[in-house]
């Protein structure tokens, strides 16, 4: 959970989600991520099989209402990296925030990146339940890495127990069930 950031990092991340849990806009600006490793991998696009082209007759980009491709029903934006596969399209549609021009974190609330794929805030896909099918939505590299084999319950319940430690209360382990833990 903390494995990219120092020790003073992984506490002002824990208790920024904290207040941002309580109704406070999460700070992107809180820690500089002095230890962030996780770098992009080189490689190319995934390999898709040739399918039937369809022509679409569309005004605006189906998630952002951008400016569709010609004969997409998306625009530029959208389909570049992130529709590669299925499930993707409903989830970022909830992420859209018209008014920041950008997609929020579906955790943290914040507009994410959608360039620098070095970025703790780099726009990612997360399961809300980890493995399985379908029920995505839109958040940060940072929440994905911490999130790992937790659900969405389970990432609440252990961040507001963190937090509660670190304000010096004894760490209640009983409070999260591990239900879709799978290391080791």
């Amino acid at each position: 959970m903390k494995s990219d950031l120092s020790e003073e990092e992984f506490w002002a991340i824990v208790m920024e989600f904290d207040r941002h849990v309580r109704g406070a806009p999460f700070d992107r600006e809180i820690v500089k991520f002095l230890y962030w490793k996780r770098k992009a991998k080189p490689g190319k696009a995934p390999v898709r099989a040739a399918r039937p082209l369809r022509i679409y007759k569309v005004d605006a980009c189906d998630i952002c209402g951008g400016t569709p491709v010609r004969n997409a029903k998306y625009c530029a934006r959208c389909k570049r990296r992130w529709l590669f596969f299925p499930g993707r399209v409903r989830a970022m549609k909830a992420s859209w925030c018209k008014g920041l021009n950008g997609f929020l974190d579906h955790y943290l609330g914040v507009v994410l990146d959608e360039e620098d794929l070095d970025s703790p805030y780099f726009m990612v896909f997360d399961h809300r339940i980890p493995d399985r099918k379908g029920d995505l939505v839109v958040t940060s590299m940072l929440v994905n890495a911490m999130k790992g084999d937790l659900s969405e319950d389970e990432l609440y319940l252990i961040m507001n127990e963190l937090a509660r430690h670190h304000e010096w209360k004894a760490f209640n382990k009983e409070v999260i069930k591990f239900e879709y833990w799978k290391r080791w």
